[in-house]
């Protein structure tokens, strides 16, 4: 059999597979980094929030899960998934080197670097369940009902992922400072 009855339809493979182009962009390449990162982030942050309070207060029962044991619980999970899979994925899909480090506290492979980021887990945690409980407690006031605005994954980890890029805003900016300050003094700037 020649080898053009056996090509098939033009565009496919010698036996009707169809041809990969390597060098053809890929639908998540084009998605810019940030749009990446941060929907990264934000889904991390929710699903913490429902295995570790949602899930533990179904298990547990909402009595015995107060509400210091639920930010205790909550920042040790922010800081363990942040470190263990959140900063190693954002470092996965880099496009070029450094990218991510705008997008997390501290990255790196080092114990020190998990301590800081359980540390920044619990006081991330601690703020995003007060800003919460500060709004559930507007929301309740003004309403006069229930509500479950701030008591469900999605809205709590878009008020985590606000803190959390406030704080790391502020120190890229600092980081931002003194490095500006190092170059200039070195002649570099004018």
């Amino acid at each position: 059999m020649s080898k053009e009855k056996r090509k098939g339809v033009e565009g496919q493979g010698e036996f009707g597979e169809k041809e990969k182009n390597p060098y053809r962009v890929s639908f998540f390449a084009k998605i810019p980094y940030v749009i990446k990162a941060l929907f990264i982030k934000w889904w991390f942050f929710g699903v913490t929030y429902f295995f570790f309070v949602m899930g533990l207060s179904a298990l547990i029962g909402n009595e015995a899960f107060t509400a210091p044991i639920q930010i205790i619980i909550i920042g040790f999970a922010f800081g363990f998934t942040t470190d263990v899979f959140c900063n190693n994925i954002l470092e996965l899909i880099e496009s070029n080197k450094r990218e991510g480090r705008y997008y997390s506290l501290w990255m790196g492979h080092k114990f020190y670097i998990f301590i800081v980021n359980i540390v920044y887990g619990l006081a991330l945690g601690t703020a995003t369940s007060l800003v919460c409980a500060w709004f559930v407690k507007m929301i309740d006031s003004a309403l006069g009902g229930v509500n479950w605005y701030f008591r469900e994954p999605c809205t709590f980890a878009l008020v985590a992922l606000a803190i959390d890029m406030a704080i790391i805003g502020i120190k890229d900016l600092i980081v931002y400072l003194i490095k500006g300050k190092n170059v200039e003094e070195e002649g570099l700037i004018k």
